[in-house]
């Protein structure tokens, strides 16, 4: 796997990251996601503390593979927001849909 600050928020990521989201959350968009989770990466939450505000994108599955799946990604992307935030460079980047044209 590679090391998040190698991994590039492009539109193939955007796509495939759409993918993952309509298994758990069908209705958010993964702008709206980064977006929630870079609100609360400020607000203080971390990757760490997904029991705590895990609950406000996505409903508790224990058993399904698609919720730990969905988990993992969520706390990896805040992770990344987290890093990127905190960067001297400040590397925050939107994650944005492809361009269609």
């Amino acid at each position: 796997m590679a090391a998040s600050s190698e991994i590039s928020l492009d539109g193939a990521f955007y796509e495939h990251f759409q993918v993952l989201l309509n298994e758990s959350i069908p209705d958010c968009s993964p702008a709206e996601v980064q977006g929630v989770l870079t609100g609360l990466t400020c607000a203080g939450e971390t990757d760490g503390r997904f029991g705590s505000w895990g609950p406000l994108l996505v409903s508790d599955g224990a058993d399904d593979s698609g919720f730990e799946r969905t988990r993992d990604a969520l706390c990896a992307l805040m992770a990344m927001i987290g890093k990127s935030l905190s960067a001297r460079d400040f590397s925050f980047r939107p994650l944005l849909p492809p361009d269609t044209g």
